[in-house]
């Protein structure tokens, strides 16, 4: 299965961050194609790819019969080519697409009618993110 998403950051922006924007607002899409076993995530800035981009493998392991949920083992990168603030957004940009897959994680486990992980409670929304508006709606 594969799944392209898009995102928009509707955050607030540090105020260089916003400099080096130029105004422009922030959105990139992202790939996650998903096998019984794991799969890989790519994503990239929508203005600039060679500013923002990174990619991931991941492994999806059961927890063991009768614990009904899966264990999900990420290893990837994330490339942030700006001045300065390089470090700091790939530190925030790498804690906003776990979010996001956990958010994608609940998603599927609804999908198939599965209650989440006891005692692990479910997540609810990737802060600063939203999806944008459908075209023509």
């Amino acid at each position: 299965m594969s799944v392209v998403l898009r995102y928009e950051f509707t955050g607030s922006l540090d105020p260089l961050a916003r400099r080096l924007l130029g105004g422009a607002r922030l959105a990139w899409s992202q790939e996650v194609r998903v096998t019984r076993e794991g799969g890989t995530l790519s994503f990239s800035a929508e203005r600039d790819p060679r500013v923002l981009h990174g990619g991931a493998e991941f492994t999806l392991e059961p927890l063991g019969l009768g614990a009904g949920g899966t264990t999900r083992r990420l290893a990837g990168h994330v490339t942030v080519s700006l001045p300065l603030v390089s470090a700091l957004a790939e530190r925030r940009i790498v804690a906003g697409i776990v979010a996001r897959l956990d958010l994608e994680a609940e998603g599927v486990r609804r999908g198939l009618g599965r209650p989440g992980v006891p005692g692990v409670p479910a997540r609810r929304g990737a802060a600063g993110t939203r999806p944008p508006p459908r075209a023509g709606g």
